[in-house]
This record gives C-alpha cells, sequence and structure tokens, in this order.
C-alpha cells in the first residue's frame, strides 16, 4: 500500500518532484519492508503487480527512481543555498547591485518544492535580503508618490504660473532624490528606471524653478542698474527694461514678492514722472 501511494510520484507527467521532508522517510521505511519481504515471494509478486513500475527493457526500477527524485530535492535545496550564499558574499549589507544575485536566489528558492523551504539552512539570509533591496526600493517609491502627489497640484502645462509659489516643496523633493546617492549609488539610475514619469515631473518642476530664479536675478540686476533718476533717454531705457522684464515675471513671482528692490523701480519711475511733469512745460515754452 505504502509503494502504491507512492508510485503517483514516478507517473507524473513532465517533470516530477517529491519533497524531502514529507517523503524521504516514507520511501526508506517503505523500502526496508519491501527488501524483508525476500525474492520470489507471492507478497512480492503482488507488490510488483500493483505498482506495475519496474521495467528493466526501459531503465526503470521503483525504488531507485524514487531516490533520485529524491536526491534531486536534495540538490535543489543545496543549489539555493549556494544562490543564497552568493548574494551575500563580500557584504554586510545588500545593495541594488546585488539585485540580479537576489533574484537568482530567488528562482533557486522558487525550484524548492514548498514543503521543503524551510530545510535551506540560510533561508533567513535570503529572507533578510529582500527586505533589505525593498527598503532601499521603498525610498524611490516613495519619492514618486510625493513627486506625483504635488505635481497633480500644479497646472501640467510647462511654464505653469503656479509652480514657483511651490518651490520650497519642489527642492525639499530634489534635496532627497539628492540623498539618494548616500543611501545607495545606484538609487537615482533606479529611480528614473522604475518611475520615469515621476522623475520627468520632477526635472520639469526644477527646470521651471531655475528659470524662474534666473528671470528673478535678471529684474533685480535690471533695476540696480537704473541708479540715479536723471531725465534722459538712457535713464528712461533702463527703467523701461527693468519694467518689461518685471512684468513678464509669472503672477505667482510677482505676488511671492521676490523682487527684493521692487521699491526702487517703482520710485525711479515715480521720480522720473516727477520731474518729466516739471521740465516738460519748461521745454514748451
Amino acid at each position: 500500500s505504502s509503494m502504491a501511494s507512492l508510485s503517483v510520484y514516478l507517473r507524473e507527467v513532465g517533470a516530477p518532484r517529491i519533497s524531502v521532508k514529507n517523503e524521504e522517510a516514507r520511501v526508506s521505511a517503505a523500502k526496508m519492508k519491501y527488501e524483508a519481504l525476500g525474492e520470489n515471494t507471492n507478497s512480492k509478486l503482488l507488490v510488483d503487480q500493483r505498482i506495475a513500475y519496474d521495467d528493466p527493457a526501459n531503465n526503470k526500477s521503483f525504488f531507485p527512481d524514487l531516490e533520485a527524485l529524491l536526491q534531486a530535492a536534495w540538490d535543489a535545496i543545496a543549489n539555493a543555498e549556494a544562490k543564497i550564499d552568493a548574494v551575500w558574499e563580500g557584504i554586510e549589507a545588500i545593495t541594488l547591485s546585488r539585485e540580479t544575485l537576489i533574484n537568482e536566489a530567488t528562482d533557486a528558492v522558487e525550484a524548492v518544492i514548498a514543503s521543503d523551504r524551510e530545510l535551506i539552512s540560510n533561508l533567513d539570509a535570503y529572507e533578510q535580503a529582500l527586505e533589505e533591496l525593498a527598503a532601499i526600493k521603498e525610498n524611490a517609491s516613495e519619492l514618486a508618490v510625493d513627486v506625483a502627489a504635488l505635481y497633480v497640484t500644479l497646472d501640467a502645462t510647462l511654464g505653469a504660473e503656479s509652480y514657483y509659489s511651490k518651490s520650497e516643496e519642489i527642492y525639499a523633493l530634489k534635496d532627497v532624490y539628492d540623498n539618494f546617492v548616500n543611501i545607495d549609488a545606484d538609487l537615482q539610475t533606479y529611480f528614473q528606471t522604475a518611475y520615469p514619469t515621476e522623475y520627468a515631473q520632477l526635472m520639469e518642476m526644477l527646470a521651471y524653478c531655475e528659470a524662474v530664479e534666473d528671470e528673478i536675478a535678471n529684474v533685480i540686476e535690471l533695476i540696480e542698474a537704473i541708479g540715479d533718476v536723471t531725465y534722459t533717454d538712457e535713464c528712461l531705457n533702463k527703467i523701461v527694461a527693468a519694467e518689461t522684464a518685471y512684468d513678464a515675471l509669472d503672477a505667482d513671482v510677482k505676488a511671492g514678492n521676490y523682487i527684493e528692490n521692487y521699491q526702487d523701480l517703482v520710485d525711479a519711475r515715480a521720480k522720473y514722472e516727477e520731474i518729466k511733469a516739471a521740465v516738460d512745460p519748461v521745454v514748451a515754452l
């Protein structure tokens, strides 16, 4: 009866597999009982008829074939252990550079029958590697979520007037991205590959903020260039150039008082108009 129930493994279609944990002891016990029957006994003939598996012409033999399946199961366990050892070879902490080795270990572990995986002696090391790799990737995942959440609050068109009002948050996201090099040297590349949309959004927002900062610096410089106000075309041209650059700024930049010397421009225009109002009547006379 025991041999008959074991024979199902040998009759599986494709690549038959057997659990070491569940069946190795049973195979050994059945083999001992079978051999105890002796040669050419009616009991042994009855067993042979029930299992109907041994076939010397096709190189089939019940217990050797079962033991070969058990050995294959042990080989799968040993292979998994070797792949796990390769993951940790020469290191104390997991990095993204070990992902290929971890994937190979995963394939090897999954090749072991589920009930036998507890026999893998270094399975804890494998699970630790998975956890550490996941923790590294979680940094990229969290940044992607934060970028998408901020981006969706902004006008999605380039040059959106709401971007610079969120510049502090945008630069904070950039700091997180820049810090990836301290977490794992490959994490920035992973973020770009795993989250291309969010990476593009972050770069778009950063590029916009940097362009606005150049515009702000230009306006401040143009106002500073006005100097003492005189009633001359040169002075007027400087005032107009500063006003034109200021007017071109987005509404949120103007509202944010980022032009620290804007009042100087207002005062320069007022002074020029004051001089003009005093001089023009005299010139007319």
